[in-house]
């Protein structure tokens, strides 16, 4: 199966956005338990300032999404 750029015929580019963000801020949420103690507020100030861009790019309705996801992955334990 060759890899396409191009999103999967029928499906919603706004969807798709949704989606993206949401495992974005999943895995920066994740990411947080995988830094040393000195480096987690470096990373909270670089996912705070995500938010921030994607709030004003995207609206706040997107920004929401990302930051819910990013708290869910920080509730997990690795």
């Amino acid at each position: 199966m060759a890899l396409s750029a191009s999103p999967p015929e029928g499906s919603d580019p706004e969807e798709q956005i949704d989606e993206g963000l949401k495992g974005f801020g999943y895995l920066a949420g994740l990411s947080l338990g995988c830094v040393a103690t000195e480096q987690r507020k470096a990373l909270e100030r670089e996912v705070m300032d995500l938010n921030a861009e994607i709030s004003r790019l995207l609206g706040i309705d997107r920004a929401f999404l990302f930051t819910a996801s990013f708290g869910n992955g920080t509730g997990v334990e690795l």
